[in-house]
């Protein structure tokens, strides 16, 4: 039986990370990483270890004699590193946990004389948990990585590998769907006072996700006058366009072209005297080229990507809207996941990425090229959230107006 496989008391967690928690608080569980960790580590520190008896054993018999005593006494010294080394590396494995309370998830990282962090997050900020377990080894001895992802920005949390992720990632999401239920009790409750007697109870304050900064999510640096704020905020809404790498992709050779025209005017020009059908097929080159490129360049401006305050979009519109435009929508409440990938050198240098969004009985969307992925990622979560507290709050004073409904009826009644 493993390590993980033995339940841990509170105080057992609380002595053991050296965790305390806060007023009101009680802590739940703590999740420790899988013993492959352990034995990763201790397999290179055997074979390090093993290396340097062998160059030692090499040195002593070839170039300091045949000395027995020498030899033993590396011997002795190596098996003494061994230990000292094998205890560090058990104790830095059993320094790191997650650890679920009441009311938070906190990551603890400690690495013995050298570091030492704490990452946590309220669990009722959390907008998803995902598990992931990717190999043969790791699916044959079941562990893998928890994810935890909140709307804020670098508030996301990473524990693994851990035993058996996928019932860690159930546990995690259940004691959320506990907090998020108890949160819209308390509101029902404070919208059903407020109803009642709204001179002595106010109404009932919507817990807030995260709000990014005034200026938005980070944004694309505008490294060309002409690029619009990607993404550009107006209030509740945020549009995104593609990277600008795709446009200058698009734009670089007819831009080149454009230049080498100029060059051979420059020179034409020098020469003088030239026949008047050059300069207008030189003219008509130009003008061609510059018809390219504002093109291209309306094109890459017209495919957008939208979210409000219900909804997602992606849009594409036709160069000047001369052939119109192709729009798909889904609401917020029927987003199931969103997952993105950076892959290669490029995207991940300039940071941007394709994303893909689940959703609930329609096709899914696909966010090509987007910058910045994860700040996308975490502003939809965000909006989402937003969403989910404004469609709790519509269904309690819908029920409310049927109780207060119910409360007129029965009092006529009594006096009819």
């Amino acid at each position: 039986m493993t390590e993980q496989q033995l339940p841990m008391t509170a105080e057992q967690i609380r002595r053991r990370f050296d965790f305390d928690t806060g007023l009101g608080e009680s802590i739940l569980t703590a999740y420790t990483r899988h013993w492959i960790v352990f034995a990763r580590r201790t397999w290179w520190v055997i074979v390090a270890l093993g290396g340097l008896m062998v160059g030692g054993w090499v040195w002593l018999t070839h170039f300091q004699g045949s000395g027995k005593m020498s030899l033993e006494v590396l011997l002795a010294a190596l098996f003494l590193l061994l230990l000292v080394t094998l205890s560090y590396v058990y104790i830095d494995w059993r320094n790191d946990a997650l650890i679920m309370t009441d009311q938070r998830l906190i990551r603890i990282e400690k690495v013995v004389l050298l570091f030492q962090s704490q990452q946590e997050v309220e669990l009722a900020k959390v907008q998803n948990v995902r598990a992931s377990v990717r190999g043969f080894f790791a699916t044959l001895l079941g562990y893998g990585e928890i994810h935890i992802e909140t709307a804020a920005r670098g508030s996301d949390i990473s524990f693994g590998p851990i035993r058996r992720p996928r019932i860690v990632q159930e546990e995690i999401t259940g004691r959320v769907r506990a907090i998020r239920a108890e949160t819209s009790a308390q509101l029902m409750r404070q919208t059903l006072l407020h109803r009642l007697d709204p001179d002595h109870h106010p109404p009932p304050e919507l817990p807030q996700t995260e709000v990014p900064p005034k200026k938005g999510p980070a944004t694309t640096r505008r490294w060309l006058l002409f690029l619009p704020p990607n993404p550009r905020v107006d209030g509740n809404i945020v549009t995104w366009h593609k990277h600008g790498y795709l446009l200058f992709l698009r734009l670089f050779w007819p831009f080149l072209a454009f230049v080498g025209l100029l060059v051979v005017a420059f020179r034409l020009m020098v020469g003088r005297h030239l026949p008047s059908v050059l300069w207008l097929a030189w003219a008509l080159g130009l003008l061609a080229i510059v018809g390219i490129l504002v093109w291209r360049y309306q094109v890459w401006l017209g495919d957008i990507y939208v979210v409000t305050e219900d909804s997602i979009i992606d849009v594409y519109r036709t160069p000047f809207g001369i052939f119109g435009e192709s729009r798909r929508s889904a609401d917020l409440g029927r987003i199931q996941n969103i997952t993105f990938e950076q892959t290669g050198f490029l995207p991940t240098v300039l940071h941007y990425g394709n994303m893909r969004i689940q959703t609930a009985g329609a096709e899914d969307f696909t966010f090509n090229r987007i910058p910045n992925p994860a700040d996308v990622q975490r502003e939809i979560y965000r909006h989402q959230g937003l969403y989910r507290q404004r469609e709790e709050q519509r269904r309690r004073d819908e029920w409310a107006d049927w109780l207060a409904m119910y409360r007129r009826l029965e009092g006529e009644s009594r006096e009819e």
